[in-house]
This record gives structure tokens, C-alpha cells and sequence, in this order.
């Protein structure tokens, strides 16, 4: 140990503490701390009455006694101070990456050293325990290192290498709000069949009901069959065919894609027929304004993209949230991993959203994550039912290019995906908790998420754009008419003039934005009211 002790105290900084009370040496590297924890003191050959507050106080001599049987554990922590003062916390909100960073310095370091990380996290923990002052918190990474490199001088140094590249490593401004993250605490999962591959035939759906836009419960399968046939020399163009949709007897083959648009409000049941629900209208709507006439619709253009994956988080966060992070955390993932450990990943972050809400949610939302956990601890033959829960979303996030995904069913994260789990991972920190429901940061952010993702370098609108706006929203007045007059349903006008106005026009706005513009003077004539029976709202003109 010699060598790393030599290393770890010529490299610590002013602030390396003694926690006598826990065994522990914490020495202040650049950037992280190293903790070791021993099994007493005294092989430091001190007094039980000499030990000292700081390892400034201890001679370099009595480092160099701590052979590797004194060492109990090794942890290597790194984080950002939280304020006691609630003021003094939003002033200076960290607003890092520390769940991305944690991930990957995880993936960076099993790479070279493999195994030498038993554990990695993102929480709390305490530097210092003073009585006779407050205590002072950290939010940040945690690895518990492994017995067999706890004397490997390179690993330390590796992490030296890695913390200083991190440090370097920020969040947009568009993060940087004084107003506090809101989570519902409510999870929302899709129901998949593992056929339901391609968000092609989404489009596709949608473009059936251009053709009848009122379509019988019973037929609706067996039309969609038929409709579908037409573009089958597309699909086997495009670079994965699984999935196809083909002529049956019973419709079976069709089933899977209508049950997916159904649930993600893309097509509507009412009396007998399939309508064109909320969203669907809006996707024709924006799709026919914007001349959009691309051949193969199994090819996503950056439209598809941004109106896909907004109503797949919204529907789908914890499923497709666990599948990007784990992606991003082993390096070229292979399916069988994938496969073998979704199920314990998923049951761990249902436990730590118990673990973080029990203090401040109310007994109803606890129950229903713990009922969550118990569906899922109960899942029937886990493997089979597996092939049903990720091969649809794998093939979704590899439309969108989100993830690569190989011939023998190894994946891994584009530079695409990259940047979506690190905005996935950030809201985590952003909120000192991992997040349940994406809604908040998905109404406050998302517009700009998706810009910095696509790279076509939009920018935030300003009062030059008003009058394009109001354009956008008297527009949605004629293209999204309800049942009461000089109406329109908010979440369809929002979707419209957000995406109108990007690709149109690049400029930025949010859902949030849309709702705050309502009180401007410029915008008298709109009246916005919350319903929240319906998890919407609705404009009305004065």
C-alpha cells in the first residue's frame, strides 16, 4: 500500500479530515475525495487521546503503517456541496450531471480495470460532523472499490484522470430556473407485444385515417393489414425489417400497432369506430404544414423524432429511462445482459423512488410504487416476458437513433442517445431525487432537450416572435375545433405551435412558455384555464 498511500497524501489537498468515530481517513483529492476506512486507528501507532481532526495533523511516517489487512473498505466519492439554507441553495444550485457522470466514469473504468468497481451511485453523503457547528452534505458519486485494486496505484491515478475531465463537464442555461421541479409521483408504463417494432407504421396508421377517418372497432385490424401492404417494399428498404405487418385471418398481425397508437393518443375508440385522436390530429396537421413528403415512412425525419419521443416519455419514462441508462452504463450491451438484469434494475428504482418520497409524498403515491413493484416481482416467466417489454422499445429508440443496434442484438448508445441520458440524467439532479414523472422538465425544457440533441441550433423566441405565434395559435383554433365555440384543447394547440414554430421558423418555445405568454398584454385576447380531471387544458377566445 505503500505506493498509494504515498500517492493518495502528496495528491490530497488543505480539508483531508480524520473521522475518528467511523474509522475513516478522507483525504481531499482535486476534485474527489478517497476514503479510507480501517479497522481501528491504531495501526497509525497514535494514541487513542493524540488522534487529530485533520490528516494535516498526522506525519507522513504514520500514514505508511496502514498495511492492506488495516483496510476494511475503500470508497471514492466526488460531489457538489449542498447549502444548509434553503435561499442560499437556490442561489447557487449546482445544476451538474452527476448521475451521467457517475455512469460514466463507471463505464470508463471497468473498461480498463474490470470489476474494480463493486458498487456505483448518486446520493447524499456527509464530509463533516462537527457538534459544534452545522453539518456539511454533498450530492454526488459513490463507488465502493474492490479488495483485489485496493493497492493498484493506476486505478487511482485513472480516476484522478477521469474526475478532472468531469469537472469540466456543465449543463445548459436553459436549466438554470429559480422554480423548483414538480413530480406527480405517478408511473405510466406502456403495454408492448414484441412484434410492435417499427413507429413507421404509426405514420402509417395516421395516414390510413387521411383515407377513412372513421374506421369500425371490428375492421379496424384486418384494414389496417391491407393498408399496410402497400408498403412493404419500404420496409424491407429500410435497415431493419422485423416487425412487418402481413395479412392474416384474424388481424393479429395489425393488433399490436393499433393497441400502441391507442395508448399513446394517436387514434381514438368512440361508438364503434377509431377516430383520429388528439395527438394523431396534430401529427397530420403539422406533418401536411410543414410538406413533409418523405417516400419511406419507416425512415424518421427530425419531426418524427421530436413527436415521437416527447408522447413515449410522457407514456413510458421508467421503461425507457432504465433501458438508456443501463445501455450508457455497460459498454456495448448485449441483449442476454440486457435481458437478465432489467427486471432487478427496474425493482431498484422503484425502491429508491419509495425510499426518497416516504418523507414528503402521501401514503396513496407510496402505495402505488409498491404496487408497481409487486407487479413487476411477479412477473410470469420474466425471460419470455421480457422479449415483450424491450424488443418494441430497443427497436423504437434505434428508429430515432437513439441507440445502434448490431446483428448478433449488442446495442449501444449514439452520439444521439448520448446526449438524451445525460438530459435524463441531469433532471435527476437537478431535483435531488430521481424522478417518477418526466412532465415537469418535459413542459419546462423539452423544445430545447431536442435542439441541443439534433443540433440545428434554434433559438429562444422573444417578443419579435409574438406575432408568428399568435399566428400558430389562431391557426389551431380552425384545425383543432371542440365542442364548444372560439375553444381549443391546450395540449394540441401547444404541440402545434411548438413544433410550427421550430421547424418553421427555429425558434424555441415551451409548453410552459405558451402558458406563461397568456398573461402578456399582447395576448389579451386568450383566456388559458387548467383542467385537472382531464390532465389538460383548454384556450378560449375572449
Amino acid at each position: 500500500m505503500k505506493e498509494v498511500i504515498k500517492y493518495i497524501y502528496y495528491g490530497s489537498e488543505f480539508g483531508s479530515i480524520v473521522k475518528s468515530w467511523n474509522n475513516e481517513l478522507w483525504f481531499n483529492m482535486d476534485h474527489y475525495w478517497i476514503v479510507l476506512r480501517l479497522s481501528s486507528l491504531l495501526c497509525l501507532n497514535i494514541n487513542n487521546d493524540d488522534i487529530p481532526r485533520t490528516i494535516g495533523e498526522l506525519t507522513f511516517e504514520s500514514l505508511l503503517n496502514i498495511k492492506r489487512d488495516d483496510i476494511e473498505s475503500v470508497t471514492i466519492l466526488s460531489g457538489e456541496y449542498i447549502p444548509d439554507d434553503e435561499e442560499e441553495a437556490d442561489m447557487y444550485k449546482h445544476c451538474r450531471p452527476i448521475t451521467y457522470i457517475t455512469a460514466e466514469i463507471f463505464k470508463q473504468i471497468n473498461i480498463d480495470f474490470p470489476c474494480a468497481i463493486l458498487s456505483s451511485k448518486t446520493e447524499y453523503y456527509c464530509v463533516d460532523e462537527c457538534t459544534m457547528c452545522p453539518e456539511v452534505w454533498e450530492y454526488g458519486s459513490v463507488f465502493t472499490i474492490g479488495k483485489d485494486y485496493w493497492d493498484n496505484i493506476e486505478l487511482y491515478k485513472h480516476f484522478t484522470k477521469l474526475f478532472e475531465k468531469a469537472s469540466k463537464i456543465g449543463a445548459p442555461q436553459f436549466y438554470h430556473t429559480p422554480n423548483r421541479p414538480k413530480d406527480s409521483y405517478e408511473i405510466k408504463v406502456l403495454s408492448s407485444n414484441t412484434k410492435a417494432r417499427r413507429l413507421g407504421y404509426l405514420k402509417i396508421i395516421l395516414d390510413m385515417f387521411k383515407a377513412y377517418p372513421k374506421i369500425s372497432i371490428t375492421h379496424i385490424n384486418a384494414k389496417f393489414e391491407e393498408f399496410a401492404g402497400k408498403y412493404r417494399d419500404f420496409l424491407l428498404c429500410y435497415k431493419n425489417n422485423k416487425g412487418e405487418v402481413v395479412r392474416t385471418k384474424t388481424g393479429n398481425s395489425a393488433k399490436p400497432y393499433i393497441e400502441l397508437a391507442e395508448q399513446l393518443g394517436l387514434i381514438h375508440k368512440i361508438v364503434g369506430y377509431y377516430t383520429l385522436g388528439k395527438d394523431g390530429k396534430v401529427y397530420n396537421e403539422i406533418r401536411q404544414h410543414l410538406s413533409l413528403n418523405d417516400q419511406n415512412p419507416f425512415m424518421l425525419n427530425d419531426f418524427d423524432v421530436v413527436f415521437f419521443i416527447e408522447l413515449l416519455l410522457k407514456e413510458d419514462y421508467l421503461y425507457l429511462y432504465t433501458i438508456i441508462t443501463l445501455t450508457h452504463k455497460i459498454n456495448n450491451i448485449s441483449y442476454k445482459f440486457m435481458q437478465s438484469n432489467f427486471q432487478a434494475a427496474l425493482l431498484e428504482q422503484c425502491e429508491l423512488y419509495i425510499e426518497e418520497a416516504k418523507s414528503h409524498q402521501p401514503f396513496d403515491k407510496i402505495q402505488s410504487i409498491k404496487n408497481r413493484i409487486h407487479r413487476i416481482q411477479n412477473w410470469k416467466k420474466p425471460d419470455v416476458y421480457m422479449e415483450h417489454l424491450l424488443m418494441p422499445r430497443l427497436n423504437w429508440l434505434y428508429d430515432m437513433e437513439f441507440i445502434c443496434l448490431n446483428e448478433d442484438l449488442s446495442f449501444y448508445l449514439t452520439q444521439k442517445g448520448r446526449y438524451l441520458c445525460y438530459h435524463l440524467s441531469l433532471w435527476n439532479d437537478i431535483n435531488f431525487e430521481k424522478i417518477v414523472s418526466p412532465i415537469w422538465f418535459l413542459d419546462n425544457f423539452f423544445m430545447q432537450i431536442m435542439d441541443t440533441i439534433l443540433g440545428l441550433r434554434g433559438n429562444k423566441f422573444t417578443v419579435v416572435d409574438y406575432p408568428t405565434i399568435k399566428k400558430y395559435i389562431d391557426n389551431s383554433f380552425l384545425l383543432f375545433k371542440t365542442l364548444a365555440p372560439n375553444r381549443v384543447t391546450f395540449s394540441q394547440m401547444s404541440k402545434f405551435v411548438r413544433n410550427m414554430l421550430y421547424f418553421k421558423d427555429n425558434k424555441l418555445i415551451e409548453s410552459e412558455d405558451i402558458k406563461n405568454i397568456f398573461g402578456e398584454l399582447d395576448f389579451f385576447e386568450y383566456i388559458y384555464k387548467y383542467q385537472k380531471q382531464y390532465e389538460d387544458g383548454y384556450v378560449q377566445k375572449k
